[in-house]
């Protein structure tokens, strides 16, 4: 992805960096938006995104290399966490440091990315994406260390996110998940909910902001029904999935996914097989998760009736 430092602005890009960010004089004005607002700024709060604009426009002026350099550290550093993160998943499996690996460079260099790697306005995406991993990886070192740091840093990450794409907001369903599959705990005990208390002190944080800054219906120009943005949601689940085995249609410019019936056949099986996937895939690690627990256990039993 190297070559898109020599890339301009283009699409969105232009609307942002020529039109919304010179009404940004302050950096406080990332977080208090102007009064004279656009499109992109009256439907989305998105303020560390316009404070990561503005320290970039320190530096670089409104030359596109500068916001690409930055887009491209926050797309390494988001590899780097995926390293680290499926370490956390694998590390008691033989090789971990090999999969870990291997998952890192597959989303570091997968062309599915191409198409936020290449505009300078989809740092939006993957300032949340870093934030969003980053939040996730101290959670789970939270909960297999004990260290309320962690916790804090976590929660903290998850609002730098939010600050990012309101879209993070998944975490706060993601981070029990985790706990039911992977800890074993019940989500139903007051002292396991204790752990999603600040992520939702966090959230409505983030809510009481947007609220300020936006208005009443910020979303009231997007003319999309619930039914077409139904269609539009499994139509692109559809393209990403198929795009992320066979990447040979994928452009940095993707106007619109397609809603036809074809597309739309073919992206529910894309999806069905997915899910079975992931399934059979998650069932299958627990399997062996369990097994190996049956024989820790036994050969500890052995070494006991020696003894």
């Amino acid at each position: 992805f190297l070559p898109v430092l020599n890339n301009g602005f283009v699409y969105d890009d232009i609307l942002i960096f020529h039109s919304e960010l010179p009404h940004f004089s302050t950096l406080a004005q990332s977080w208090i938006h102007p009064q004279v607002l656009t499109y992109m700024t009256s439907a989305y709060y998105r303020p560390l995104i316009y404070f990561i604009f503005q320290i970039t426009r320190s530096l670089s002026g409104y030359e596109p290399w500068g916001y690409h350099l930055v887009l491209l550290c926050l797309h390494s550093l988001t590899a780097l966490l995926i390293y680290f993160t499926s370490y956390e998943f694998l590390k008691e499996r033989k090789h971990a440091v090999l999969g870990a690996a291997t998952s890192a460079i597959f989303f570091a260099v997968h062309p599915i990315h191409v198409e936020v790697v290449s505009w300078a306005s989809a740092t939006v995406e993957a300032s949340m994406s870093f934030f969003f991993i980053l939040s996730l990886y101290l959670f789970i070192l939270f909960r297999q260390n004990a260290q309320k740091r962690y916790y804090f840093f976590s929660a903290l990450s998850f609002l730098c996110a939010l600050f990012s794409k309101e879209t993070a907001a998944m975490l706060i369903i993601l981070l029990p998940l985790y706990d039911y599959f992977f800890i074993k705990t019940s989500l139903s005990k007051k002292h396991n909910k204790r752990h999603y208390l600040l992520y939702t002190i966090c959230f409505a944080l983030y809510y009481a902001l947007r609220h300020l800054n936006l208005p009443s219906n910020p979303l009231s120009s997007i003319n999309v029904g619930f039914g077409e943005g139904s269609l539009r949601l499994i139509s692109a689940m559809g393209y990403y999935l198929q795009n992320s085995i066979w990447p040979i249609t994928v452009n940095p410019y993707i106007a619109s996914v397609q809603t036809t019936s074809k597309a739309l056949i073919g992206s529910l099986i894309f999806i069905s097989i997915f899910s079975f996937l992931t399934l059979y895939t998650f069932k299958k690690f627990k399997a062996t998760a369990k097994k190996k627990a049956n024989l820790k256990k036994l050969n500890q039993f052995l070494l006991r009736k020696k003894k």
